[in-house]
């Protein structure tokens, strides 16, 4: 009885040693299944349902937005506004909204906006870039730009009250430099010597005097027929009517 109890007790073993084997494995392929489970799940971008709702409203919010800008282009279209914009330093003859005032004196409905750009000497050609941009972004088909100002009465008239910050002047004095004092930090910076300007601007003179002698601007310049202002020793102020239709700086 003895033998056959120690050989059900080895037998016994045997299957417990068989079943904590596999059980081992079992665990020990769980483990490994759950990691490659875990690492796939960490390389998807998964949402929950919330944050897809929220996904969802701004799609339909945008879609929306999109069809009222549809509609505001559609609507430019067929119904254009005429904008004018000038160039100035913005004082006296040529003080508050310049654009606006060329507008209603060129008969322009009061429909028409006017806009006052001041970036100095670059007004002119910044006012025709910035009227190109909204014609791209569809804001009106027709836009009038140029530049005007009349130097010889604000220059020396120019309101200099509170003109310099004395804050900025101490941070960055070269701010409130002339063009004069600019172009010799430039001529200095980039070794322009004097000799070399004279014959560019000598140049530059020439050229333009030849083109305009050719009639080379003929097409670019739109006569206009204008009252002009003349200062006589004798006779004091007067005026005139004088047709403009060439450039008068060269």
């Amino acid at each position: 009885m003895q033998t056959r109890n120690k050989l059900l007790d080895d037998l016994s073993k045997v299957f417990t040693n068989a079943m904590g084997v596999a059980q081992g494995a079992k665990t020990e392929a769980d483990t490994a299944l759950n990691g490659v489970l875990d690492r796939w799940l960490s390389q998807r971008d998964f949402v929950t349902r919330e944050e897809f709702d929220v996904v969802r409203a701004m799609a339909v919010k945008a879609r929306e937005e999109n069809e009222l800008l549809r509609a505001s282009i559609e609507k430019l279209k067929s119904n254009p506004i005429k904008t004018t914009r000038k160039n100035v330093n913005p004082e006296g003859a040529t003080g508050a909204n310049i654009a606006r005032q060329i507008a209603i004196k060129a008969g322009c409905p009061v429909e028409v906006s006017g806009m006052t750009v001041n970036r100095f000497c670059s007004s002119g050609l910044q006012t025709i870039a910035l009227a190109a941009q909204r014609v791209i972004a569809g804001e009106a088909d027709t836009f009038v730009a140029g530049g005007v100002e009349s130097i010889s009465c604000v220059q020396q008239e120019m309101n200099l009250h509170m003109f310099n910050d004395l804050s900025l002047a101490k941070q960055k004095p070269e701010i409130y430099w002339s063009m004069l004092q600019t172009a010799e930090q430039v001529a200095k910076r980039y070794n322009i010597s004097r000799d070399a300007m004279d014959e560019y601007g000598a140049s530059s003179q020439q050229l333009a005097f030849a083109a305009r002698a050719a009639g080379l601007f003929a097409d670019e310049i739109a006569p206009i027929t204008v009252t002009m202002g003349v200062a006589d020793k004798k006779r004091g102020l007067m005026t005139k009517q004088v047709t403009v239709e060439h450039d008068e700086g060269i």
